[in-house]
């Protein structure tokens, strides 16, 4: 069991996904058919970055996360109200969001002209 992840939690989801593919194959196959047309594709394609967007977005996303994980925290344990929620989104602003917004708008340009979407 270890080799396939016994024992570890955080991985406790992948035996159970392994069992089921493993015991009940062609009901899986129905599972999967059936719902497909359900599924919900991601709403941003995987775009890689250029060289000069990666540097914008390794510059600014950590900080960026770090301090809008930090507010979030701060408003569901009430520690901040949501009447300052404008505040965070200046501190956002001051972080760099319009860069990274300008990189994912670029990203989906590109992904456009690829797709001819």
């Amino acid at each position: 069991m270890r080799e396939i992840g016994g024992s570890q939690p955080p991985y406790a989801h992948l035996q159970w996904a392994y069992a089921w593919d493993f015991r009940n194959p062609q009901w899986v196959l129905d599972t999967n058919n059936a719902y497909q047309g359900y599924y919900k594709a991601p709403s941003f394609p995987q775009v890689r970055p250029t060289l000069d967007e990666q540097e914008i977005l390794n510059r600014v996303l950590t900080d960026l996360n770090t301090y809008k994980t930090e507010w979030f925290d701060k408003f569901v344990t009430g520690q901040e109200p949501l009447s300052k929620f404008d505040e965070f989104v200046d501190g956002l602003n001051k972080l760099g969001a319009a860069d990274v917004i300008a990189v994912r708008q670029q990203q989906y340009e590109r992904y456009g002209e690829l797709t001819g979407s």
